[in-house]
């Protein structure tokens, strides 16, 4: 069995104990990193030694088969469906009755997608078309773990036909085409990294070298018999050195480390040395242990469990669930799976069927549970089964952060039209450039820019802090540095040259702390150097061509989704989620107190006053100031949210964020439109 489990621990045909032991640390550590425990950072790996089981096992039944020359596609793909699906269509058939209860009608559209694309096999190429495994968004997606199963059984369509055009050569010149396409495969890894990380995380090409180790390791056994000529003392070695590798990569590999990347060689090569070392003490004693092969034969199903329940938790909680919390749905999960082996895997496993009788009958049950999931996608999440409370609170959702006019990732060209760049030429202008921070205050901006007859222009893109000389450094989207630097030299070349625009307005996400200088986007920076030299090297530049600046403070970080939250008070089930995991006794309908509160983003906005007010030819507006009071924070107002997320402004809360910049240009005398009027006094 592999992740999505193969007929037993079998490589050839002797039943190994220790393979499903050494399935029981893999899915152990996935289970307990998805928990949230921070000595196992690196439990993602997890997925990996996975991925180097099922090549081995799954690997070794297709050379096996090919090479006495019985091996029938449809034999072979019934067995997958009968190994992967009952399971699947389990769990996907209980997360969505429990979503029609539990979830919003957004929600149930995106979780339909997910599941559809599960059932489906192409999941991951959902998930690399969306959020990156590592971002917090990801974390909301029920079905987000079924990205592993896309890539196997991606790998599988792909490999017979493989196997079958070198069934003809000798056992060395396969083993040598599968080396050269295995370093192939490595390559393109380390290639995709640079150029686009979550496609090398979730896409095939990136992920078959660490299939086609085990794979290999299969192939070398065949010829060997599995038998080892080597010395005890060498296997025991080799035996310790893998298990070693294993427990060092789920210590010290996190978030940052770029994965499939040269250090995933540590797990995946570890997990070859145990599966060639099935004499050693830690193959024989301590993998073959009855609780950790238990663990293993449960090991699919709890793998598939475990992640809608806790997605869920997140889901409902405001804030980042206790750990403990999710080690209790840790072992909830673990229950359903002994269940779900128990009484969905192993009759499924063992009925006698032809095999294009049960194809058939999948591609019948999968085709019904799809039709039923295009129906929720159709009738827009089933909206009429929610309050008129949370429909409204997905109307402030679907409003967007002012996103009209806001450059993606990917996008590097300024945005030409009418609502973002409006005419005529020569009339007065305000330019606004920054992030996508800067794009949900334009709401507010246009309107406050419209009352004092100019036109609002807005240079903005996600993720670009308005900076000269540094950037951003994105882990999950590397690219990004270069991105930001090209968008940022355009924008800036165009406002300098614009005599219309008099006054910039400079508003982001100032509390990053990935910033690398923009020359050469190796060299990190701290936040106050970043912040020190990019901001007065933005300043200088606009000042030198007669523009007035105004540096915007941002508005208060929240802890918590904000829509999110406020929704689930309108849904009874998501409610008694909230109160279980909610502990936060600062936290109301539309206030919350410093627990909850980015303090980032407000040092960062000292940060700023302190640079700002030691020039003369800029100013500073704090505009957590209209939010906040002392130490409590407002995200909400008579039940009209201002917020679209956790950091992003509603365009009900860009409204209210410019009002201490409205009446200052009212006491103005001629409500001018210099800076000096914007300014604290």
């Amino acid at each position: 069995m592999s992740l999505s489990g193969a007929s037993g621990a079998r490589a050839d045909s002797a039943y190994r104990r220790d393979i499903d032991g050494l399935r029981a640390i893999a899915v152990t550590s996935v289970v307990l990193y998805h928990a949230g425990l921070a000595f196992l950072p690196g439990g993602f790996v997890g997925v990996d030694i996975f991925f180097v089981i099922s090549g081995y096992l799954i690997g070794g039944i297709l050379l096996r088969e090919v090479s006495e020359k019985r091996f029938k596609f449809t034999e072979f793909y019934a067995r997958r469906a009968r190994r992967i699906l009952p399971a699947l269509i389990a769990v996907v058939l209980a997360a969505t009755a429990f979503g029609i209860v539990f979830l919003t009608s957004m929600e149930l559209k995106a979780f339909s997608t997910s599941a559809i694309s599960a059932l489906g096999g192409v999941s991951n190429i959902r998930f690399w078309q969306g959020n990156g495994y590592f971002t917090p968004d990801a974390h909301f997606d029920p079905l987000l773990m079924t990205w592993s199963l896309g890539v196997e059984e991606q790998f599988y369509v792909a490999f017979p036909f493989l196997l079958l055009a070198l069934a003809k050569l000798s056992s060395r010149t396969r083993i040598i085409v599968l080396v050269g396409l295995t370093v192939v495969s490595f390559a393109i890894a380390q290639a995709m990294i640079v150029v686009d990380p979550q496609a090398a995380f979730y896409l095939l090409p990136a992920r078959a070298w660490e299939l086609a180790i085990g794979a290999l390791l299969a192939c070398v056994h065949r010829e060997t018999g599995g038998r080892s000529n080597s010395p005890q003392w060498r296997v025991e070695t080799q035996g310790a050195l893998g298990l070693a590798l294993l427990v060092a990569s789920m210590a010290t590999f996190n978030e940052h480390t770029p994965v499939p990347g040269w250090p995933m060689i540590a797990p995946v090569v570890g997990a070859a040395l145990l599966l060639d070392s099935r004499g050693s003490f830690v193959n024989r004693i301590l993998l073959s242990a009855r609780p950790m092969v238990f663990i293993g034969l449960i090991s699919y199903s709890w793998y598939l469990w475990h992640w809608p329940l806790m997605t869920f938790a997140r889901i409902a909680s405001p804030g980042t669930p206790p750990v403990a919390a999710m080690l209790v749905l840790a072992a909830i999960s673990f229950l359903l799976a002994i269940a779900s082996w128990r009484w969905v895997e192993q009759p499924f496993r063992h009925r006698k069927f032809s095999a294009p009788s049960i194809l058939v009958r999948y591609v019948a049950a999968g085709a019904v549970a799809v039709s039923v999931l295009v129906a929720f996608r159709v009738s827009d999440g089933w909206s009429q089964r929610l309050p008129a409370d949370t429909l409204a609170i997905e109307h402030v959702i679907a409003e967007g952060r002012g996103a009209r006019c806001l450059r993606d990732y990917g996008e590097v060209e300024i945005l030409r039209n009418e609502e973002c760049l409006p005419g005529p030429k020569g009339k007065a202008a305000i330019a606004v450039l920054g992030d996508s921070h800067a794009a949900a205050l334009s709401n507010g901006l246009t309107e406050l820019a419209i009352e004092q007859d100019v036109r609002p222009l807005f240079y903005v893109k996600s993720s670009c802090t308005p900076l000269i000389g540094v950037t951003v450094q994105e882990p999950w989207h590397r690219p990004q540095a270069r991105e930001c630097a090209s968008y940022l030299r355009k924008a800036v070349s165009e406002i300098t040259a614009d005599p219309d625009i008099k006054l910039v307005v400079l508003a982001a996400y100032w509390a990053i702390d990935s910033w690398v200088s923009a020359d050469d986007l190796t060299t990190p920076l701290d936040r106050q150097t970043a912040l020190e030299t990019g901001l007065n090297g933005m300043i200088d530049t606009l000042h030198a061509a007669g523009k007035e600046v105004v540096v915007l403070g941002d508005t208060p970080g929240m802890k918590f989704d904000v829509p999110r939250y406020a929704m689930g008070l309108t849904l009874p089930l998501r409610r008694v989620a909230i109160d279980v995991l909610a502990h936060s006794p600062s936290l109301t309908k539309e206030t919350v107190g410093p627990d909850l509160i980015s303090p980032a983003v407000l040092q960062a906005n000292e940060q700023l006053r302190g640079i700002v007010e030691r020039r003369e030819d800029a100013s500073f507006v704090d505009l957590a100031a209209e939010f906040c009071v002392l130490k409590t924070c407002r995200f909400a107002k008579d039940g009209e949210l201002w917020y679209f997320d956790g950091q992003h402004l509603s365009a009900r809360g860009s409204l209210h964020a410019v009002e201490d910049l409205r009446r200052r240009l009212a006491a103005a005398t001629g409500k001018s439109l210099l800076a000096k009027t914007w300014a604290s006094p």
